[in-house]
């Protein structure tokens, strides 16, 4: 399977983190987005939207990172407890996903992004509502060990991927969130490949902050 990526994408990392939990070899194709890479006939064809994470596996393309985490696991990873076969556990996964997706990552994306990108001053409203969405997650983190219950999931490596970005970001403390701060301490030691994760944080470190 050809995947398409950037080792400094959190959404990346998080597929990276998932083919090495269930064994899946993928072919890395590192994707240069400011040479144009992304904007190829070849890459259109596959992903019209032209974003990455993208996959190919063997004709058959999907992006979307956290819909590529669930492709995965179904089709090469039957049984395995990442994304678990009971129906109401599952769905506890899907909303996890979704919050990353929509609300935790999205809120990191809306403060972080204009301030790389457009040189845009940080804006107090907008840390504000990604503090908001850390405590949300704090709250889903009471009473269970991992994002989704008392086993790793899928939940645990798309929202990982997305934490340890943001403690990159100055001054922001995520020791104000206890449950945060230690459920991410449990997934550093226990998520398969996590150095992974870690060397692609380095990338957007050395790339973005330094």
């Amino acid at each position: 399977m050809d995947f398409y990526y950037l080792a400094g994408s959190a959404p990346c990392r998080s597929i990276l983190m998932a083919a090495k939990a269930l064994g899946v070899e993928l072919n890395l194709k590192p994707t240069n987005l400011m040479a144009g890479e992304h904007l190829t006939p070849e890459f259109l064809k596959m992903n019209p939207q032209h974003t990455i994470p993208t996959l190919n596996d063997h004709g058959f393309c999907l992006w979307e990172s956290r819909a590529i985490l669930v492709y995965l696991v179904e089709k090469y990873g039957k049984g395995s407890s990442l994304y678990p076969a009971d129906v109401q556990s599952r769905a506890v996964v899907n909303q996890r996903l979704y919050f990353d997706m929509g609300t935790l990552y999205q809120r990191f994306a809306d403060y972080f992004y204009p301030q790389i990108f457009a040189k845009a001053p940080a804006d107090p409203a907008k840390y504000q509502k990604l503090e908001e969405a850390f405590g949300f997650l704090n709250t889903f983190l009471e009473g269970s060990k991992y994002a989704a219950g008392d086993s790793l999931t899928l939940a645990d490596l798309a929202l990982v991927a997305s934490v340890s970005t943001i403690e990159l970001i100055k001054d922001f403390d995520i020791n104000k969130f206890p449950k945060v701060a230690a459920w991410y301490k449990l997934c550093k030691e226990t998520i398969p490949g996590y150095d992974i994760n870690q060397a692609g944080v380095e990338e957007f470190k050395a790339k973005f902050l330094n």
